[in-house]
Protein backbone atom coordinates (compact mmCIF):
# COMPACT_ATOMS: atom_id res chain seq x y z
CA UNK A 1 0.00 0.00 0.00
CA UNK A 2 1.33 3.41 -0.94
CA UNK A 3 1.08 5.85 1.99
CA UNK A 4 0.44 8.66 -0.48
CA UNK A 5 -2.44 6.74 -1.99
CA UNK A 6 -5.91 7.99 -1.02
CA UNK A 7 -7.26 4.50 -0.34
CA UNK A 8 -7.80 3.35 3.20
CA UNK A 9 -5.82 0.44 4.61
CA UNK A 10 -7.61 -2.88 4.42
CA UNK A 11 -5.73 -4.90 7.03
CA UNK A 12 -4.64 -4.17 10.58
CA UNK A 13 -1.02 -4.68 9.46
CA UNK A 14 -1.45 -1.96 6.82
CA UNK A 15 -3.11 0.29 9.36
CA UNK A 16 -0.22 -0.21 11.80
CA UNK A 17 2.29 0.96 9.20
CA UNK A 18 0.49 4.32 9.06
CA UNK A 19 0.72 5.04 12.79
CA UNK A 20 2.50 8.35 13.37
CA UNK A 21 3.72 7.57 16.86
CA UNK A 22 4.53 4.23 18.40
CA UNK A 23 1.79 2.72 20.47
CA UNK A 24 2.92 2.85 24.04
CA UNK A 25 1.52 1.57 27.26
CA UNK A 26 2.97 1.55 30.69
CA UNK A 27 3.69 -0.99 33.40
CA UNK A 28 0.24 -0.56 34.93
CA UNK A 29 -1.39 -1.34 31.57
CA UNK A 30 0.65 -4.49 31.05
CA UNK A 31 0.18 -5.58 34.66
CA UNK A 32 -3.59 -5.13 34.26
CA UNK A 33 -3.65 -7.25 31.11
CA UNK A 34 -1.50 -10.00 32.61
CA UNK A 35 -3.42 -9.98 35.92
CA UNK A 36 -6.62 -10.55 33.93
CA UNK A 37 -5.04 -13.38 31.93
CA UNK A 38 -3.71 -15.10 35.07
CA UNK A 39 -6.73 -14.51 37.31
CA UNK A 40 -8.48 -17.84 36.66
CA UNK A 41 -5.29 -19.73 37.52
CA UNK A 42 -5.63 -20.84 41.18
CA UNK A 43 -1.83 -20.89 41.52
CA UNK A 44 -1.82 -17.15 40.79
CA UNK A 45 -4.97 -16.14 42.64
CA UNK A 46 -3.89 -17.88 45.86
CA UNK A 47 -1.36 -15.09 46.50
CA UNK A 48 -4.21 -12.62 47.07
CA UNK A 49 -6.62 -14.68 49.15
CA UNK A 50 -5.27 -13.98 52.66
CA UNK A 51 -7.04 -11.23 54.56
CA UNK A 52 -4.70 -11.30 57.55
CA UNK A 53 -0.92 -11.57 57.67
CA UNK A 54 -1.19 -14.76 59.71
CA UNK A 55 -3.01 -16.41 56.79
CA UNK A 56 -0.46 -15.58 54.09
CA UNK A 57 1.37 -18.35 52.29
CA UNK A 58 4.88 -16.96 52.70
CA UNK A 59 4.34 -15.19 56.04
CA UNK A 60 3.55 -11.63 54.95
CA UNK A 61 1.47 -9.72 52.44
CA UNK A 62 4.69 -8.35 50.97
CA UNK A 63 6.07 -11.82 50.32
CA UNK A 64 2.83 -13.10 48.80
CA UNK A 65 2.60 -10.01 46.57
CA UNK A 66 6.23 -10.63 45.56
CA UNK A 67 5.34 -14.12 44.37
CA UNK A 68 2.37 -12.83 42.34
CA UNK A 69 4.60 -10.17 40.78
CA UNK A 70 7.17 -12.83 39.92
CA UNK A 71 4.46 -14.81 38.10
CA UNK A 72 3.47 -11.67 36.20
CA UNK A 73 7.06 -11.08 35.11
CA UNK A 74 7.47 -14.71 34.02
CA UNK A 75 4.24 -14.51 32.01
CA UNK A 76 5.41 -11.22 30.48
CA UNK A 77 8.68 -12.78 29.33
CA UNK A 78 6.88 -15.76 27.77
CA UNK A 79 4.18 -13.68 26.03
CA UNK A 80 6.02 -10.60 24.76
CA UNK A 81 5.00 -7.93 27.25
CA UNK A 82 8.27 -5.97 27.10
CA UNK A 83 7.67 -3.45 29.88
CA UNK A 84 6.63 -6.00 32.51
CA UNK A 85 9.22 -8.50 31.28
CA UNK A 86 11.99 -6.05 32.13
CA UNK A 87 10.46 -4.48 35.24
CA UNK A 88 11.72 -4.99 38.75
CA UNK A 89 9.54 -7.12 41.01
CA UNK A 90 9.04 -4.13 43.35
CA UNK A 91 7.67 -2.06 40.46
CA UNK A 92 5.27 -4.81 39.41
CA UNK A 93 4.10 -5.11 43.03
CA UNK A 94 3.25 -1.39 43.04
CA UNK A 95 1.43 -1.77 39.73
CA UNK A 96 -0.56 -4.68 41.13
CA UNK A 97 -1.76 -2.37 43.90
CA UNK A 98 -2.90 0.16 41.31
CA UNK A 99 -4.59 -2.53 39.23
CA UNK A 100 -6.47 -4.02 42.17
CA UNK A 101 -7.67 -0.59 43.29
CA UNK A 102 -9.39 -0.29 39.90
CA UNK A 103 -11.83 -2.97 41.07
CA UNK A 104 -14.36 -2.51 43.86
CA UNK A 105 -13.71 -4.75 46.83
CA UNK A 106 -10.41 -6.18 45.58
CA UNK A 107 -7.96 -4.70 48.03
CA UNK A 108 -7.18 -6.59 51.20
CA UNK A 109 -8.19 -3.59 53.28
CA UNK A 110 -11.62 -3.43 51.63
CA UNK A 111 -12.11 -7.16 52.09
CA UNK A 112 -10.99 -6.95 55.73
CA UNK A 113 -13.72 -4.40 56.36
CA UNK A 114 -16.59 -6.24 54.72
CA UNK A 115 -18.99 -9.06 55.47
CA UNK A 116 -20.69 -10.75 52.51
CA UNK A 117 -19.53 -7.91 50.29
CA UNK A 118 -20.99 -5.17 52.49
CA UNK A 119 -18.59 -2.70 54.07
CA UNK A 120 -18.64 -2.70 57.86
CA UNK A 121 -17.96 0.64 59.50
CA UNK A 122 -15.39 0.14 62.20
CA UNK A 123 -16.46 1.81 65.45
CA UNK A 124 -13.84 1.77 68.21
CA UNK A 125 -16.38 2.83 70.86
CA UNK A 126 -18.66 -0.17 70.25
CA UNK A 127 -18.95 -2.83 72.95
Amino acid sequence: MNTLDSTLPVTVAELATLRKSPRTGNLNDETDLINTKLWENPEYRKWFEALWASDTIEGSFHDDDHEAARMIREYAKEHQFPIAANAKIASIMRSLGVVHRRFTGMSRKERQQSVRGERVVMNEAAD
